[in-house]
């Protein structure tokens, strides 16, 4: 009785590996880029975006192409900005007390040719924070790392947006 357990148990364990291997499952972090594509130019003004965008090309196989002219493909942000927003004000001081930071991108995927692999994508990234005037140097560091945070999950969701044109 205890070697049929066993045996169903390893059963259930290889069916469940199965299901998930033919969904396409894979490890987070993992976006290959599209067959070919070895080499990526980033053209982008922002320095931190682009060591974020970097890091997440090289950590999936890729190359980065100091010049457009030796790249396979061309990765471009258009339009990056934050913006900063009252979402609640203290009622006695008329201080700001709650902010909304909301992080615009717009980026292009194109092609050696400059045909559009990915066609001008748009991404809105948006995290609250509270404010306390005792507290400033602190909420201050705390907004610029929540900036670093959208910076990274930004890179991550283009990530993920390239690799999609590899399963297309």
């Amino acid at each position: 009785m205890p070697q049929s357990n066993l045996l169903a148990r390893l059963a259930i364990v290889l069916l469940c590996l199965a299901t998930l291997s033919a969904c396409g499952f894979s490890l987070r972090g993992h976006a290959p880029l599209p067959s070919g594509i070895d080499t990526v130019h980033l053209q982008t003004g922002s320095t931190a975006l682009r060591n974020h965008l970097r890091l997440a090309l090289e950590a999936n196989g890729a190359r980065i192409a100091p010049e457009k002219k030796g790249a396979d493909a061309t990765l471009v942000i258009a339009a990056e900005s934050f913006d900063r927003r009252v979402l609640a004000v203290d009622p006695g001081t008329g201080k700001s007390r709650e902010f909304e930071l909301v992080y615009n991108l717009n980026f292009r995927f194109s092609g050696r040719d400059g045909k559009a692999l990915l066609a001008s994508q748009a991404l809105k990234l948006r995290r609250d924070f509270v404010f306390d005037d005792d507290a400033v140097i602190g909420k201050s560091r705390e907004e610029g790392v929540l900036i670093e945070e959208m910076r990274r999950d930004a890179a991550s969701q283009i990530m993920r947006r390239l690799s999609a044109l590899s399963r297309k």
